[in-house]
């Protein structure tokens, strides 16, 4: 039996293959034993959409609670309630004036909506949580979407669960 001598080519396809066998196995597998960087939690969290029309907000109620969404899919979690209160308009009372006397008034036809929403959170490496690609915190503008509804509006209050 004639044994082979290796050359240089053989070498290095042998040595390229080993190296896309294991990248792909650390892009497989995350690199971590398996284990992902990221974790999720339940949160409930608040979102206020003002200045809505009374009828809108009626077709809104027809769909709650709702299924959240996100680029086209379903995200784990959902709207579970709404409430309203009248919003509130500026009427200025010096309209002659350089200087506008703004006078705040409830409106008849314009609700604020607080919408709460329970998901679960992604947590990833960094102090952030995510419900589908969004992040999710006190302050920060947020679409809610549902099958039915598509709004934005400023996050109020999250509660994390432990």
């Amino acid at each position: 039996m004639k044994h082979k001598k290796w050359n240089v080519v053989d070498l290095v396809i042998v040595i390229v293959v080993v190296v896309l066998l294991i990248f792909g196995c650390v892009k497989l597998f995350g690199g971590k034993g398996g284990l992902s960087d990221a974790t999720t939690t339940q949160i409930t969290y608040t979102v206020k959409v003002c200045g809505i029309e009374k009828e809108s907000y009626a077709s809104i109620q027809k769909y709650v609670p709702g299924e959240l969404m996100a680029s086209g899919a379903k995200v784990d979690g959902s709207v579970t309630k709404t409430t309203s209160e009248p919003s509130v308009v500026y009427v200025n009372l010096n309209s002659n004036g350089p200087m506008p006397a703004l006078l705040p008034v409830q409106s008849n036809d314009l609700v604020d909506v607080v919408f709460t929403i329970e998901a679960k959170a992604e947590a990833g490496d960094v102090l952030t949580s995510k419900v589908g690609t969004q992040e999710v915190r006190i302050g920060k503008s947020h679409i809610i979407k549902t099958e039915y509804i598509e709004l934005t509006g400023t996050v109020l209050t999250v509660d994390w669960k432990e």
